[in-house]
């Protein structure tokens, strides 16, 4: 992975940096990160330096892998549907002869 601090340097751009980055804390443990440079310029507007945010993710990341667990599991549930099911407004109302 290119270092961020020189693409900001090189393209006077805010970079956003690669997805799935886990930042390692010193005691062990890990934190998916959102993360982005971006330059700091003077009053004329030279770069003067770069500002690296990172964003703690890990929360957003659980609940996206819970969210996946459970609509794969309804996909199981529904395919083994033999007669179907009642549906209203998109809330599945009940599940008829299921066989799991």
């Amino acid at each position: 992975m290119p270092n961020p601090v020189h693409l900001v340097l090189k393209s006077g751009n805010i970079v956003g940096l690669a997805n799935h980055t886990v930042l390692i804390a010193r005691n062990g443990n890990e934190y998916q990160i959102a993360d982005s440079a971006a330059p700091i310029r003077n009053r004329l507007g030279q770069i003067t330096g770069v500002v690296l945010v990172f964003h703690d993710v890990t929360e957003q990341h659980r609940q996206q892998a819970l969210l996946a667990a459970h609509e794969a599991e309804m996909k199981r549930i529904l395919m083994y549907c033999r007669s179907g099911c009642t549906c209203r407004q998109g809330r599945a109302l009940s599940v008829r002869q299921c066989r799991l």
